[in-house]
């Protein structure tokens, strides 16, 4: 089974289910790399999400017990510095590897972050969970 970052119980990003090039590992990433938006661990009230589509949850600490989901959660102001930490760190190709089909993609750490960037768009802040 493939692990999504989700928003709002739409996928908005797959993890490569071959590992990918291993840049990609988890939401606790982007604060770590970037030092943009707040990640904790979450844990949600099982019984209420199944009868009432409801997603209770609280922030745990993992050493002490489990959880059920990565939380990443970003402000207005913190939207802009992910656009930039892609603009920068997206790899840059000339027009004849452009032409030829062979520019250069950009890592799945990058991809990630793009896409929860892109995510963002129009909300005040945004919460985006994943599964462990």
């Amino acid at each position: 089974m493939a692990r999504h970052i989700t928003n709002k119980e739409e996928i908005i990003w797959t993890f490569p289910r071959d590992g990918g090039d291993d840049t990609a590992l988890g939401l606790f990433q982007i604060p770590e790399v970037t030092g943009v938006g707040k990640y904790a661990t979450v844990a949600y009230n099982q019984d209420k999400a199944l009868n009432e589509g409801v997603y209770d949850w609280k922030e745990v600490d993992p050493s002490k017990e489990p959880f059920d989901a990565e939380m990443y959660s970003v402000s207005n102001e913190d939207k802009e510095r992910l656009r930039s930490y892609v603009l920068k760190n997206t790899p840059k190709s000339g027009i004849l590897k452009k032409l030829l089909g062979k520019s250069e993609k950009p890592s799945d750490f990058v991809s990630m972050i793009s896409a929860i960037a892109e995510n963002c768009a129009g909300n005040e802040s945004s919460v985006f969970f994943s599964e462990p």
